[in-house]
């Protein structure tokens, strides 16, 4: 009989947002005849939507938060101390939480998953001390898509064969393919944090400019944030309350993509966005930014169009380009349906444990 790997998976904390649904999904999705699956948070958030997915799912959350950063070192070292952790994978900022233990304790495996641009690093000191996790401490770079590998080697002069590339996965089983009439209002739907590197504000505008216009649409933002009441008192002032809808951050993400007939992201930078990847799923065509690895999923003219800029007119313009053409609307959806059979979450968890054995 195989010895389990005990794997610990590190997130800052269980609240809705891209990296933490990868974590969440990537735990639940790994095969438990290999692996005892533990998941690590440096905030205490063990009761949202996520930490009750996990729970469910019989996955326990390791609770390393505190009084303040300094208690969480000393409670991740104790833990490590205590426990024998095969693989530490480690996402976001929790890479400088645990680097030095990960070598203290022996910990076989050291791997870290970059959810965006290399280049977004804020501080001389971080970026000085995640090379020395890559050069010094054996920590293996896991980029989510082409384009974000990239980034890192730009960033941290790497050799591209030192970079593992596994593109995120979406469970293609809950979100399917739905085929329906594209029927008036058009509904436009964003998954997101509404915070300032979503840009929703360039979606709030662009639908007012286009409801000036005389098109017959509705604009759906799932999620809440920081700029949550920004966003309102801009549409307040826009007279758009008829139009844009703030429905909040909910469970059933599914349902409203199935209603939906264009996904639309603004974002400033992404990573490979699961969001996106879960709207493809349901077949929407998507419009989008030039923002980060979302080119590496989105293409023109197959599954929907890129916006070189980030200009009203710009976003604008795509999206009348779909609303003039509803058969492209149908034709794209089919495209993104197609892209995301082969970026199944089943596929990246396969991936991750190939590295993980390795």
């Amino acid at each position: 009989m195989i010895e389990k790997k005990n794997v610990l998976i590190m997130i800052p904390t269980l609240n809705v947002a891209g990296a933490e649904k990868f974590v969440v999904d990537l735990a639940i999705n790994l095969n438990k005849e290999l692996f005892n699956v533990k998941v690590g948070i440096l905030f205490n958030s063990k009761k949202t939507y996520y930490g009750e997915l996990l729970e469910q799912n019989d996955i326990e959350i390791v609770d390393f938060s505190g009084k303040n950063k300094f208690s969480k070192f000393i409670n991740i070292k104790r833990y490590l101390k205590n426990n024998k952790i095969d693989i530490l994978h480690t996402n976001l900022n929790t890479i400088l939480f645990t680097m030095f233990y990960a070598r203290k304790y022996k910990i076989e495996k050291r791997i870290f998953t970059f959810h965006s641009t290399a280049d977004r690093i804020d501080s001389k000191l971080k970026k000085k001390l995640y090379k020395y996790a890559f050069n010094k401490l054996n920590f293996i770079p896991v980029a989510i898509s082409d384009f974000i590998k990239y980034t890192v080697i730009k960033e941290f002069k790497l050799d591209s064969n030192k970079i593992e590339c596994i593109y995120n996965g979406v469970n293609i089983k809950n979100f399917s393919f739905i085929e329906k009439e594209i029927i008036e209002p058009i509904k436009l739907i964003n998954v997101g944090t509404l915070y300032n590197i979503k840009n929703q504000q360039l979606l709030i505008n662009s639908v007012k400019q286009l409801i000036d216009k005389g098109y017959n649409i509705k604009l759906m933002l799932l999620g809440d944030g920081q700029m949550r009441e920004e966003l309102t008192s801009l549409v307040n002032e826009l007279k758009l309350g008829d139009y844009v809808e703030f429905v909040g951050v909910v469970s059933n993400v599914k349902d409203y993509l199935n209603d939906a007939d264009i996904y639309c992201c603004s974002s400033l930078v992404e990573g490979l966005p699961i969001a996106v990847l879960e709207a493809m799923a349901c077949g929407l065509p998507v419009v989008t930014t030039n923002a980060g690895g979302i080119v590496d999923i989105v293409f023109n003219g197959v599954n929907g169009i890129i916006v070189k800029d980030f200009n009203i007119s710009s976003y604008v313009e795509a999206i009348e380009h779909l609303l003039k053409n509803k058969n492209i609307i149908k034709e794209y959806g089919v495209g993104s349906r197609k892209i995301t059979e082969k970026l199944t979450i089943e596929n990246c968890a396969r991936s991750y444990e190939s590295i993980y054995l390795k």
